[in-house]
């Protein structure tokens, strides 16, 4: 790999660890909630509206900044996903118990 391109794996990876980085507390408040409580749903849970707020508010300005080289953008799409997703899963399974209501509001709509 060349210099150029260990450069740009880099950045992105930095992109990614940024994003992920800002989804944390949202993630840590999910697994901390006391789902087995939960005896209605609303409309969306905080967590997901932190998260959703962060990748609105970072992924267009990195998409902007990466319109050039559309494949850049593809491959920090694709190591935000492969980093988000286990991280994501991972803490869903700290949220045991849960009741079937909480799991109703623990889904992403």
């Amino acid at each position: 790999m060349d210099t150029f391109s260990t450069v740009i794996s880099s950045s992105i990876q930095l992109l990614v660890q940024d994003l992920d980085a800002a989804c944390d507390p949202a993630l840590t408040a999910m697994s901390k909630m006391q789902w087995q409580n939960v005896e209605h749903v609303g409309d969306q849970s905080p967590y997901v509206t932190s998260v959703i707020l962060h990748i609105k508010q970072n992924v267009p300005i990195i998409r902007d900044n990466l319109a050039s080289t559309r494949k850049y953008f593809t491959q920090f799409c694709v190591k935000f996903a492969n980093s988000f997703i286990p991280k994501f899963i991972t803490h869903l399974f700290k949220c045991k118990p849960i009741s079937m209501v909480g799991a109703e509001q623990v889904r992403w709509t």
